[in-house]
C-alpha cells in the first residue's frame, strides 16, 4: 500500500469528527500533532486509533512506541506504512 494511500484512508477515517468540529482536511498540519491541533482530545485519539488498526487490519505495539511518535498524520502514514513494506 502506497503512502499516499494511507493517508487517504487516515483521513477518511476522521472525516466524521473533522466535520463535527467544523475543520476542513486542508487546515491539518500532517506533521503536528492531531491532538495540539484539537483533532482529537486522549479519549477520542484512543478510539482512532482502535478504528485505523482494524481498518488496515494491524496490531500496534504501544510498549515499543513513544507516545508522541505517532499523533500526527505523518507519523501514522509511515508506521501503516512499515507494515506492509
Amino acid at each position: 500500500m502506497k503512502p499516499e494511500e494511507i493517508k487517504s484512508k487516515l483521513f477518511k477515517l476522521m472525516q466524521p469528527r473533522l466535520q463535527r468540529l467544523g475543520i476542513q482536511e486542508n487546515d491539518i498540519d500532517e506533521n503536528e500533532s492531531l491532538l495540539s491541533q484539537g483533532v482529537f482530545d486522549s479519549m477520542a485519539f484512543i478510539e482512532f486509533i482502535a478504528q485505523m488498526e482494524e481498518e488496515f487490519d494491524i496490531e500496534m505495539d504501544f510498549e515499543e512506541m513513544d507516545a508522541s511518535d505517532f499523533t500526527s498524520v505523518s507519523q501514522l502514514t509511515n508506521i501503516i506504512n512499515s507494515f506492509f513494506s
